[in-house]
């Protein structure tokens, strides 16, 4: 399972690639310009929990776990290097709503988004538009912040309270409500433009996909997959996963998740009308990864190598011009201003780096601190095909993430220079500047991320 090694292009090449990227974002940013107000494009935002990129077809991976995502890449823009900034959910959609690195990194934390911050929601409400989240993460709950500037936000499974934690909710279920907002002229006045934002489940553990999709990717023929989801889900929340046949199954297991998710996402597509896709843009993308035996690993949120990091970002335009691919490095936060842009409602107050003819400086930066109870890593820095962890231990580790995608050989020993270079960059950006640990002091909060697969 090779992840998508970082493209080996000269100079030139990249220069002309990226210009024609960026000069199809122009193209469509002054096609929609010259629009009315009321004829200004739907804005569709979809992120899937715990998506790796590594594990898309569109991205180099060999199983079929992606054919209408493929599809949609062959017609839109891929971005081979976007990143999140943590690896686990919270923060991730905090930077994403409010274009800025995170502030609260802690889920002790009474709210992830400060009631005087701009949203990404609010921005566009403020523009005339309906806007609506759908959301199957029950830990999202709109009194964290992340309600603010939607005038619908709907919990599918309803929200985190007490001990109680919601069940998982598949995909058709946000499909189902989605569709039914869409469908409310009330809500979403004729003529009126849209911003709907929706946020699936499926590859976020426990994997449980039906089970016909399982079969199809369940390589362990003398196992029967229905009698052993159930245990294998328990060992893999215990982390004690340790047979090649066990990392092999979970691997199937999260396949199978991330193919039932494409296929609804098919379904959803093919549900609205193609006038209504004509003139809306789509951006898919993940809040983070999810490591399934990488580094002796399972889940997240307790380090920040690339399985968590690199996430799928890919957009696609209402004119569905022929696929791009664009190899810049871009983080979660450069997601709205750039949405707002293509919307031609650009926002210069809205914080993150436009994608339009525009590309984020290095480097990159992810943070970890006080996220888990024993997190192994506390921050890491990517600048170019390089990348910089340091370990809440105090241990750097250097990584090329060309020779090396899978960041196994620690070059920290041998690149002195280099580490110096990259450690004083991160001293002089320290994303974790001004943040303090708030330990979580409600047992049932504390509980309920634990059953959700945390262990904060």
């Amino acid at each position: 399972m090779d992840r998508l090694k970082p493209a080996r292009t000269d100079s030139s090449r990249r220069r002309r690639r990226n210009t024609s990227v960026a000069g199809l974002l122009a193209a469509a940013l002054i096609q929609v310009g010259c629009q009315q107000p009321q004829q200004q494009p739907n804005v569709l935002l979809i992120v899937v929990d715990t998506l790796r990129a590594d594990h898309l077809g569109a991205y180099g991976y060999d199983r079929p776990t992606s054919p209408n995502l493929d599809a949609m890449a062959r017609r839109g823009i891929l971005y081979t290097h976007a990143h999140s900034v943590t690896s686990w959910t919270n923060p991730s959609i905090e930077a994403l709503f409010t274009g800025e690195e995170p502030r609260v990194l802690q889920p002790g934390a009474s709210a992830f988004i400060a009631q005087d911050q701009l949203t990404l929601a609010a921005r566009f409400r403020a523009l005339g538009y309906a806007t609506a989240a759908i959301v199957a993460n029950p830990v999202l709950s709109p009194e964290l912040g992340f309600g603010q500037g939607f005038d619908t936000y709907i919990g599918v499974a309803g929200w985190s309270e007490g001990f109680r934690v919601p069940p998982k909710q598949p995909a058709e279920q946000v499909n189902r409500a989605a569709l039914q907002w869409l469908a409310d002229s009330s809500a979403v006045p004729k003529n009126r433009p849209w911003f709907l934002y929706l946020h699936y489940m499926d590859p976020h553990w426990p994997y449980q996909p039906p089970n016909e999709t399982l079969r199809a990717f369940w390589r362990q023929r003398n196992v029967d997959p229905d009698a052993a989801s159930g245990p294998l889900n328990q060992r893999i929340r215990e982390r004690i996963v340790q047979s090649a046949d066990d990392v092999a199954q979970a691997t199937d297991l999260y396949d199978a998740a991330v193919a039932h998710l494409d296929d609804q996402l098919r379904r959803f597509f093919d549900s609205l009308d193609p006038s209504v896709l004509d003139r809306t843009i789509i951006c898919i993308m993940a809040d983070h990864g999810e490591e399934l035996g990488d580094h002796g690993r399972y889940l997240h949120a307790h380090t920040l190598y690339e399985e968590l990091l690199h996430i799928p970002l890919l957009v696609v335009l209402p004119d569905r011009r022929a696929a791009q691919t664009n190899e810049s490095f871009v983080q979660i936060y450069d997601v709205g201003r750039t949405l707002l842009e293509l919307a031609n409602v650009a926002d210069p107050a809205f914080p993150g780096t436009s994608l339009v003819g525009g590309r984020r400086p290095m480097p990159l930066h992810a943070d970890l601190v006080g996220a888990a109870i024993q997190p192994s890593h506390r921050r890491a820095l990517i600048d170019g095909t390089s990348k910089l962890i340091e370990t809440t231990e105090g241990q750097f580790l250097l990584f090329d993430l060309v020779s090396d995608p899978h960041e196994n050989t620690n070059l920290a020993m041998i690149r002195a220079k280099q580490l110096m270079r990259l450690r004083a960059a991160a001293t002089r950006s320290d994303g974790l500047s001004g943040r303090t640990e708030i330990p979580i002091k409600d047992s049932a909060a504390r509980e309920r991320l634990r059953a959700f697969g945390y262990d904060f």
